[in-house]
């Protein structure tokens, strides 16, 4: 199998979609960690990864969280258990042609003055699930946050501890009356420059409120700023709350009517955030292949 970044030269790689709303339906009630879950749930994980990699994926991540993240439910001294576990799980299905991502969201702290977690500390809790990575095996890192200088620190952690090509996203871009914001003020074009300047191989945008057509909007200022390659993974529309349920109602026809126009606007890795199914993704690799 060609190297990850060699081949988006000439190939849309798709990758599985969110593991909390597809769990969600399966069982999971939303009131705990859904990595935690998943590990107490293995079959119900496992049938999840096989739908994805049925539905044509052919890259998939391991949703690995720092012990900062984990403290809010009690399993900060689980991160290191939960990614060797989660890691164990998903290769145990996925196919030997399938790239494996490391993914690392934001800790959900804030740092000073605002908040109580240092510098050192967000640092060193990303350091360590890098670590874990290399020893683990994959093919890349996936990195992302609402706020732009903790995505800087994740990414030095990965270029401090690793040689492995980086995608570093920019987390709930949402459309406002000054433009395309994250929830704390950073713009596509100014954050994918930051992206790039910090060291991301691949720059791309995940989550948040926009449609998919505002998602190839998001894509085509990034590439004004950015020379790298772009990544998509937008929700499957905003969430409605329908007879007491959670539901996203982008179909999976309009995603992957848009999809061609991520691809023209740069992206060479694609799948969906919140809502995104493996009924999604599978339009979207009939129309992309």
């Amino acid at each position: 199998m060609l190297d990850f970044l060699p081949r988006l030269k000439t190939e849309v790689l798709i990758g599985t979609g969110p593991y909390g709303t597809n769990l969600a339906t399966r069982g999971y009630d939303q009131t705990g960690n859904s990595s935690w879950w998943a590990i107490n749930h293995p079959d119900v994980y496992q049938d999840l990864l096989k739908a994805f990699c049925d539905a044509g994926c052919n890259w998939a991540l391991i949703n690995a969280h720092t012990r900062l993240r984990l403290k809010p439910f009690g399993l900060e001294d689980k991160a290191r258990e939960m990614s060797y576990k989660l890691a164990r799980l998903t290769k145990e299905v996925i196919p030997n042609t399938c790239y494996l991502g490391f993914y690392m969201s934001g800790s959900m702290v804030f740092l000073p003055p605002i908040g109580d977690a240092s510098v050192d500390e967000v640092y060193e809790s990303y350091a360590e699930q890098v670590v874990i990575a290399e020893d683990i095996g994959v093919d890349f890192f996936q990195v992302s946050g609402s706020d732009i200088e903790q995505t800087r620190l994740a990414i030095k952690a990965v270029k401090d501890n690793s040689k492995l090509p980086i995608a570093g996203l920019l987390h709930s871009i949402n459309p406002t009356p000054r433009g395309f914001r994250t929830i704390t003020g950073v713009d596509p074009t100014t954050g994918a420059k930051k992206l790039e300047e910090f060291g991301a191989d691949i720059v791309g945008q995940i989550c948040g409120g926009i449609n998919y057509e505002e998602t190839t909007a998001v894509l085509r200022e990034m590439r004004t700023a950015c020379s790298k390659y772009l990544a998509a993974r937008p929700n499957a529309g905003l969430p409605e709350l329908i007879n007491g349920k959670t539901v996203h109602p982008a179909t999976p026809e309009q995603m992957a009517k848009e999809a061609p126009n991520w691809v023209e606007s740069g992206a060479r890795l694609i799948s969906g955030c919140c809502g995104t199914t493996p009924e999604h993704l599978a339009k979207v690799v009939a129309v992309l292949k």
